[in-house]
């Protein structure tokens, strides 16, 4: 292997997942707060959020450094409108389904659209709690799935008191899903009464830390089955607006660098040898560590210093100095949560990695930005890695003879990235490992400024001294 290691230290952009929101919270404020949030990501889903947030009165002012400025308006909630408030969430599933939830507890009139991709995606897992708790929502049906999909119109209720509440909710989530457990969530701020998600298998829980952070009180508490890892989620309503007093004291808010995003790198400096690499205040949210303890179980020589806690969220610094992986690793279900987004550069290591890598029970990685199951089978089949599917999952046997070919393999025409952000950064990797002099077409290469915009210029960064 002749690719150049990766050696020095950088950051990444702002987690996503919390950047949406922090920025959303700023929908609980009482009328005239202000709040900054800084290292603000800028790729296309938050913007989208933040677009959002504009077009319902929210003011934002920029200052450098990726920080921004949050001001409510001057009425807020806003009364219903004749005409509904157009939102468009672009690609971002987490802005329309969070979004779906905060702005029917406040009783908002907007049709949530987003582009072509969005507008397949599930959203049937959203309307029927919500629906349950007093929500109206118009949708389209999918033709093909008879189950709700974008545009999604939310439909005002009576404005008299006590009828703008809505009801609680006793909901057990049927697949594991962060963004629908936090749609129900920040409904629930808004019912007459305690509202509680019960989870079998646990998600990533920023909106719980986060609503605890200004001073929401959210318990969890775990449920007694078999495996001990369910938990019932519990929020009481209805809150007051947060002011910016004492409740609000855990403002400003600074994001941590997105795992999601560092796993890119981390991946190449653990196949490449002669790397040694640094990431810097990186959130290390345990629901979001399942790909780090991943490479931990193959032998990667990772170490995590400088840990802190900011506004309930752990962050550090994450080292990785270059060592032989190796190993057979078997995923299911229970895994799945926290690996959902990194599964597909979790195949791509696998495939230079001796051993066996079995994946099962991740069917819903057929229903993110793509299906991201089937394109992780053209992503290394393109490159003549021999994968083995199945209906939820996948067989990865590393080292196989047959890689010693690819890098003798060009590509010319233009490589599918089926429009979604980590798929593109996965040929980001590959290109790097295989062919890191060659520059390979993608088809739509815009797609990585979902979450990591400039990713080749931090990969060419940490290998120009190589």
């Amino acid at each position: 292997m002749n690719s150049p290691p990766l050696t020095g230290q950088t950051t990444v952009p702002g987690d996503k997942s919390i950047a949406h929101r922090a920025l959303m919270m700023q929908c609980l404020c009482a009328p005239n707060v202000s709040r900054t949030i800084h290292n603000l990501p800028p790729n296309a889903d938050v913007l989208a959020t933040l677009d959002c947030l504009k077009q319902l009165g929210i003011q934002s002012s920029e200052a450098s450094n990726h920080s921004i400025t949050l001001t409510t308006p001057n009425i807020w909630p806003l009364p219903p409108t004749a005409q509904p408030i157009l939102l468009d969430a672009k690609n971002s599933g987490t802005t329309m389904r969070l979004l779906s939830g905060l702005l029917s507890g406040l009783n908002q009139h907007v049709c949530l659209q987003g582009d072509a991709s969005l507008s397949q995606r599930p959203m049937q897992r959203i309307l029927t709690p919500l629906s349950s708790m007093g929500a109206s929502i118009q949708s389209t049906q999918h033709q093909n799935q008879q189950t709700a999909v974008a545009p999604l119109t939310l439909i005002p209720r009576e404005t008299s008191h006590p009828h703008t509440l809505l009801k609680p909710l006793d909901y057990t989530l049927p697949i594991a899903s962060a963004q629908v457990k936090s749609s129900i969530l920040l409904a629930g701020l808004f019912a007459d009464g305690t509202t509680q998600v019960t989870e079998h298998v646990p998600t990533r829980d920023h909106t719980e830390r986060m609503l605890n952070a200004m001073g929401v009180p959210v318990t969890t508490k775990p449920l007694n089955n078999a495996d001990g890892t369910g938990q019932t989620i519990s929020i009481t309503g209805p809150i007051q607006p947060l002011s910016s007093g004492t409740n609000f004291n855990s403002f400003p808010f600074h994001i941590p660098g997105d795992i999601s995003s560092a796993i890119f790198l981390l991946a190449l400096a653990a196949i490449i040898p002669n790397s040694q690499l640094k990431l810097t205040h990186i959130g290390l949210n345990p629901g979001r560590t399942g790909a780090l303890e991943i490479l931990k179980q193959w032998g990667a020589d990772i170490t995590i210093t400088n840990t802190q806690t900011h506004h309930g969220e752990p962050v550090g610094d994450i080292a990785l100095k270059y060592t032989p992986l190796s190993g057979d690793i078997t995923l299911n279900h229970a895994h799945i949560p926290a690996l959902v987004d990194e599964l597909p550069i979790l195949a791509i290591i696998a495939a230079f990695t001796p051993g066996t890598f079995t994946v099962s029970g991740a069917e819903e990685l057929r229903h993110k930005e793509c299906d991201r199951l089937s394109a992780i089978e053209t992503l290394l089949s393109t490159v003549n890695i021999p994968i083995t599917m199945t209906p939820d999952g996948f067989t990865i046997k590393g080292k196989h003879p047959s890689i010693t070919s690819i890098t003798t393999s060009p590509k010319t025409a233009p490589l599918q990235t089926f429009h979604d952000h980590r798929i593109g950064l996965c040929w980001h990797v590959l290109n790097h490992i295989l062919q890191p002099n060659t520059q390979w077409p993608l088809d739509h290469p815009e797609c990585i400024n979902v979450s990591f915009p400039n990713f080749p210029d931090v990969l060419s960064q940490l290998t120009s001294s190589s």
